[in-house]
């Protein structure tokens, strides 16, 4: 069974294994429908595309962002991989969503809500409760229950925090707590699809990592979210990744450089490359800025 929110926030973290930080994790689905978790070394092979590269070129990268972090797991590896490569990067990472608060809703219960108002775990009797559905919830009766809570409970906690009411909150990041304890990495909530000013001119690489996909996007809002990346690249020299991980596929990724002329250039694939990777070549053809 997943720690409860107040367990998991409240415990040092050299008391959490890896294996109960992605059962935590694996346990909060969040509004994309996606689950709050990216798995302990799934990206091992784009960490090694990037160093790799860098380490051909004697290049160094100083400034990084990770797009779509989801628990920070695989940021933290994608950092702890460039130091032992020699480079001592500042790491920004981002999400749709990333805060939360864990809430007293009555004497026996707790939530654990995010910022959108959608509640990701509850807490009956010091127990984790999922407040999602799912098949096995109608051959169980589970289905009842937890109607029963989201009505109850979740109605409640909802109207905590739109009112900013109740005398026990507490504010948590819903990223890993190794993530956290680090000074270089930082993680902050955005959209890929909205334009973020404060972002652009200023990475020298950018990892964009199963967000940016045929599944999710049609090619226009794929445009929309690789002009957004790439006009966050520091300038010319500086590196995005493109990747989609699937455990039938592999890794299918494309490295691209900033060139002088503002255009991008493929200079390393992995499997067949990424995608979307005509989509980044048009976009650049019209400059990323």
């Amino acid at each position: 069974m997943a720690l409860t929110a107040t367990a998991f926030f409240s415990s040092p973290a050299e008391q959490i294994s890896p294996r109960a930080e992605d059962e935590f994790f694996t346990s909060l689905k969040v509004r994309n429908r996606n689950f709050k978790q990216t798995g302990t070394g799934r990206l091992e092979a784009l960490n090694d595309l990037i160093v790799n590269y860098l380490d051909r070129n004697s290049r160094q990268v100083h400034e990084v962002l990770d797009v779509g972090i989801s628990s920070g797991i695989t940021t933290l590896e994608l950092y702890d991989r460039l130091v032992k490569s020699g480079c001592h990067p500042n790491v920004l990472g981002t999400d749709l969503v990333l805060n939360a608060e864990i809430v007293d809703v009555l004497p026996f219960c707790r939530a654990l809500i995010d910022d959108y108002g959608d509640v990701l775990q509850y807490e009956i009797f010091g127990k984790a409760l999922r407040p999602w559905r799912r098949r096995l919830d109608y051959v169980t009766g589970m289905i009842l229950v937890r109607g029963v809570i989201n009505r109850t409970c979740g109605t409640r906690a909802r109207k905590l925090k739109t009112e900013n009411a109740g005398p026990d909150r507490k504010r948590v990041a819903l990223v890993s707590r190794r993530f956290s304890e680090q000074p270089c990495l930082r993680a902050v909530e955005d959209d890929v699809m909205i334009q973020n000013p404060a972002l652009t001119r200023r990475f020298d690489l950018v990892r964009v990592a199963n967000v940016l996909n045929k599944d999710y996007f049609d090619t226009a809002a794929l445009r929309t979210g690789l002009r957004h990346v790439a006009s966050y690249l520091s300038g010319p020299g500086a590196l995005l990744l493109v990747a989609r991980t699937g455990a039938r596929s592999g890794h299918q990724a494309t490295l691209f450089e900033l060139q002088d002329d503002e255009q991008l250039r493929i200079v390393e694939r992995i499997g067949a490359g990424s995608e979307i990777e005509s989509v980044a070549l048009e976009i650049s053809s019209s400059k990323v800025t």
